[in-house]
């Protein structure tokens, strides 16, 4: 069941790395992109439609493949998560599919 975020809501949304941040380079590698989540987010207008919650996103430097991350990386992603933990409702880290099996 979804329903319509509180009035004022706000999710901070996390990109540390993984494909949906990822662009292809000049020897057709996929590689993370600072910047290019930002404006895919920005061409969904559902993400801005009446009872979505409003989004931060914030971008981890450097962004990582999520092969190579290891237990500091995730030390970090949950430091930063508990500097501003009272300023959202909600958070969204995104990251790549092999972090998804930590």
């Amino acid at each position: 069941l979804l329903r319509a975020a509180p009035e004022g809501a706000r999710v901070l949304l996390l990109h540390v790395g993984g494909t949906i941040g990822m662009v292809r380079d000049a020897r057709d590698r996929w590689v993370p992109q600072a910047g290019f989540l930002a404006s895919y987010l920005a061409s969904m207008p559902e993400l801005s439609a009446p009872g979505m919650p409003a989004y931060e996103l914030e971008t981890l430097d450097p962004l990582l493949d999520s092969a190579d991350m290891r237990p500091s990386d995730w030390v970090r992603i949950a430091a930063r998560i508990a500097e501003v933990y009272d300023r959202f409702d909600g958070f969204v880290i995104v990251h790549g599919t092999d972090t998804m099996a930590y």
